[in-house]
């Protein structure tokens, strides 16, 4: 989705392309996979969950850029952006039935 939004904004005509080829982070890797995944480890009640479900966070991530804000390092509450992006929904919904 990143890599899509990106695209959209112009980025990559803004810029100079990077040559993936030659980054040793990216050598053998596959093209279509631009990013590493990392497994975020989360405790809760003393037992380990890993954490796979990060749109919500790439969202959050997506929107401060768009609005050309800093992206807080701590403080994005999960619970409050579900409900404001259920309401985005809800709303659109609404509007266009």
């Amino acid at each position: 989705m990143l890599p899509m939004y990106l695209e959209y904004n112009g980025l990559f005509e803004k810029k100079d392309r990077t040559n993936w080829s030659v980054l040793e982070s990216y050598q053998g890797k596959n093209k279509s996979h631009h990013f590493e995944v990392i497994h975020v480890l989360v405790l809760r009640n003393k037992q380990a969950i890993v954490c796979k479900d990060c749109g919500l966070f790439v969202d959050a991530y997506t929107e401060f850029l768009s609005d050309g804000l800093r992206v807080p390092s701590y403080g994005i509450v999960s619970q409050s952006l579900r409900m404001r992006y259920a309401s985005f929904l809800w709303n659109y919904g609404i509007l266009m039935a």
